[in-house]
């Protein structure tokens, strides 16, 4: 009519937008509005949120900026999907969203996936041809688990997004109420991620009689595509080809984690049609390539080490390279390479004192030490003084039973243990039972270190001298120690 500049001829419309509205005003309530809020809040109940891994870490506020990649997969793929969805009596829709399930089930670990997809919502017949606003979110809940066949998981998908389009009608904004969501500017509430697949079929099949010119755009030509979501995969299914496009945040992916993703999802696609019987966690996730590179170059950290110098000596080199650098974090806790250095100097002359006064001769290479301690910053401290010290140490663990520490103390003869001061009321007992008790230094106790030098210590330790004893567990027999030079 606008190109014969003729007035248009529409017929009447059985009911406005305003009528439509006015009906759902009505309809949600009562025990309609009690069914629906029933059904999705036991459908989400304890659901997960998606940890997709990123390649940034996510800004304090969603920015908007995306970006679209574009892919297709090849013809026999695409009509090799049709036939197996129609083989198991499902919609292509419901196949695609099975494997974008899988995909991300592999990408981040977890079996308990949740996802949104767009809903026409016109499934009333005085809607067909209404203009105005009917689209709907769902949320698609599904259970990936590796032991699943691809069969069953696709029967899961089926009945997941039927009973979604049987309830359909509760306005996302109302489920995200009623389900308490704390809301986070950083993301989108309830999921983070939206799956939808459109066909035109044939309708736009002939667009001679339309007054536009198409336009041929490269996935390279910049075109601002906001991002709504972390993820968003738009499957087309108009062509011999099923073409998609994802569109991602930028501010989280890189364009290259995007084609890794594809990629997965393609290779899942693949398997699904080459045997759908098999599980899920069966599928080959990555490429030979891939394969190669994370078990083969990516472990291949040999490097040249100076055998000539000790462990405490190559300390010593990374102290002096950088000293205020953190060398260790321990719940909240942190020390550098310098301050570990000079409190281990400290400790390396304090134990040499209790091992010349208990003994009444100075520390030798190989002398064992025992370390009774939780894992702390002390046990780092006391394994690098008892080296420095020269000496060799013996991990006990404080959950060891009695009978187990009386036998490794005796075993190896040590006549000092390092340990916590909330374990020496307990030593104090078990020591005292030896023919020749160790001597106990509480390495937590602030007076452990008082008056002596942080300075470095001469050290008599050589590569070849021992630098500690693991025990077996002793289930064939009794322990059995493993010297460690």
């Amino acid at each position: 009519a606008f190109l014969r500049d003729e007035t248009p001829n529409l017929p009447a419309l059985d009911i406005s937008y305003a009528d439509y509205s006015a009906w759902q005003r009505a309809y949600l309530q009562g025990d309609t509005l009690d069914n629906l809020l029933g059904y999705w809040q036991q459908q989400l109940a304890g659901y997960e949120s998606l940890n997709l891994p990123t390649d940034r870490a996510r800004p304090a506020h969603i920015d908007y900026r995306g970006h679209d990649h574009l892919f297709s997969l090849d013809n026999d793929l695409s009509a090799s999907l049709r036939a197996l969805a129609k083989r198991q009596e499902t919609t292509l829709y419901t196949l695609l969203l099975s494997g974008f399930y899988a995909s991300l089930a592999s990408l981040t670990g977890q079996s308990d996936i949740l996802i949104g997809t767009p809903s026409d919502n016109r499934h009333h017949a005085q809607t067909q041809s209404l203009i105005g606003f009917f689209v709907n979110s769902l949320p698609l809940r599904a259970q990936v688990e590796p032991d699943t066949t691809v069969a069953s998981l696709v029967s899961q998908v089926h009945e997941v997004v039927t009973q979604a389009k049987v309830h359909q009608e509760l306005p996302f904004e109302n489920l995200v109420d009623a389900l308490q969501v704390e809301r986070d500017p950083s993301r989108h509430p309830l999921y983070q991620v939206m799956f939808s697949v459109q066909s035109f079929g044939e309708a736009l099949a002939d667009a001679s009689d339309l007054p536009f010119s198409p336009a041929e755009l490269s996935s390279q030509e910049s075109v601002y595509s906001p991002a709504k979501f972390d993820l968003s995969l738009m499957l087309t299914d108009d062509q011999a080809s099923i073409t998609g496009s994802i569109n991602y945040a930028v501010s989280l992916f890189d364009e290259s984690t995007i084609e890794r993703l594809q990629a997965v999802f393609q290779r899942i696609l693949r398997a699904f049609v080459d045997d759908n019987q098999q599980t899920i966690g069966s599928i080959a996730t990555v490429s030979d390539e891939e394969r190669v590179t994370l078990l083969s170059d990516w472990n291949n950290t040999d490097s040249d080490y100076p055998e000539s110098h000790t462990l405490t000596q190559l300390f010593a080199a990374q102290v002096k390279r950088s000293p205020q650098k953190i060398a260790l974090v321990f719940e909240g806790r942190k020390l550098t390479y310098q301050q570990l250095d000079e409190q281990s100097n400290q400790l390396a002359r304090a134990l040499k004192a209790a091992y010349q006064q208990q003994v009444g001769e100075s520390l030798k290479p190989d002398t064992l030490i025992g370390l009774y301690q939780d894992r702390s910053p002390e046990m780092l401290l006391s394994i690098l003084a008892v080296l420095k010290a020269g000496g060799a140490y013996v991990p006990i663990s404080p959950d060891y039973p009695q009978s187990r520490v009386a036998y490794l103390l005796d075993d190896t003869k040590t006549s000092l243990v390092l340990t916590q001061a909330q374990y020496i009321e307990r030593l104090t007992q078990w020591t005292g039972q030896q023919d020749q008790p160790a001597t106990l230094l509480a390495v937590d106790r602030p007076e452990a270190l008082a008056g002596y030098a942080k300075t470095s210590i001469p050290t008599r330790h050589g590569p070849d001298d021992l630098a500690y004893v693991i025990y077996t567990s002793g289930t064939t027999g009794q322990p059995k120690g493993v010297l460690t030079p």
